[in-house]
């Protein structure tokens, strides 16, 4: 993939400034970034050497790979991936049924999508801080509703994940 195929996928997003239609909703731009995420991980899955699928029944994770359940979380920023930045899930997108949690952050101002590491569901849960809805980051980031952080530093390879 070149990054004309990331510039076309930039295009396509609104600005960092769209806001939430309700505290659950969806950003319209947010299919094209997690659809982009997506290939690049099975991209990645597959040159690691990893028996990896994407899941096709289940709309709780993405991916089973080496028998288990992976879900993609793309996060876009302006800037790409920073120690300290929080990578989040939705509290309400926590389900018994995903093992590891698989982050990308796509950078909105140069197209370019990096993987920042991925955690075990367990390991997630342990070190990540509950984010409360309304809840303001220093660079002014409000959370939309209830999410579950972990800083950046805090991911593992995906190898390690899936062990």
């Amino acid at each position: 993939m070149g990054k004309w195929i990331l510039r076309k996928y930039l295009k396509s997003c609104v600005s960092l400034e769209a806001t939430f239609s309700d505290k659950f909703g969806e950003v319209e731009s947010n299919k094209p970034t997690g659809d982009l995420g997506e290939e690049y991980f099975f991209k990645m899955c597959q040159d690691l050497g990893l028996d990896v699928t994407k899941e096709t029944e289940s709309l709780d994770w993405d991916f089973n790979v080496n028998g288990k359940h992976v879900d993609v979380k793309v996060l876009r920023n302006n800037f790409g991936p920073r120690e300290e930045f929080f990578l989040n899930v939705r509290a309400n997108q926590i389900t018994p049924f995903v093992d590891v949690y698989a982050f990308y952050i796509f950078n909105m101002r140069n197209g370019e999508l990096s993987f920042c590491g991925a955690l075990s569901k367990s390991d997630f849960l342990q070190r990540s801080i509950l984010k409360r809805a309304g809840d303001i980051e220093k660079i002014g980031f409000i959370y939309p509703c209830d999410t579950c952080a972990v800083r950046k530093k805090d991911l593992k390879s995906l190898v390690e994940a899936l062990k």
